[in-house]
């Protein structure tokens, strides 16, 4: 009984996990959240387009860095979108990234990214 039990249960999670489609999940925020004490990850504020073909990396790290020097601690809106990123982005502790909008932000990683070529 406890075999049949245990077999379930993994049956269970397989299917579980199998349905989980995380390219296709929707975001939690579906608006952009109004916080005066934010930044926005926006062509708006920075030099970007989020069309998955211009590299953002070295704007997304600045928008990063930024709040960390404002604060020492903060959050980055992100909208829907796709972010070409070549380098690694470093995100201190106290910053917190969030995307908004009816689909999750992208973020592609560009071929043959620095460090990103060997698997781990």
């Amino acid at each position: 009984m406890k075999k049949y039990l245990i077999i379930i249960l993994c049956v269970f999670v397989a299917i579980t996990f199998v349905k989980a489609d995380p390219i296709k999940s929707k975001s939690f925020y579906k608006q952009k959240l109004d916080d005066p004490n934010a930044t926005y990850f926006t062509p708006a504020n920075f030099k970007i387009t989020a069309d998955g073909k211009t590299d953002v990396s070295d704007e997304l790290q600045a928008a990063i860095n930024g709040v960390k020097t404002k604060n020492n601690f903060g959050i980055l809106f992100i909208p829907e979108g796709k972010y070409l990123i070549s380098k690694t982005i470093y995100i201190p502790n106290s910053i917190r990234l969030i995307g908004y909008g009816i689909n999750r932000p992208l973020f592609i990683l560009a071929k043959k990214s620095p460090g990103f070529q060997e698997p781990v």
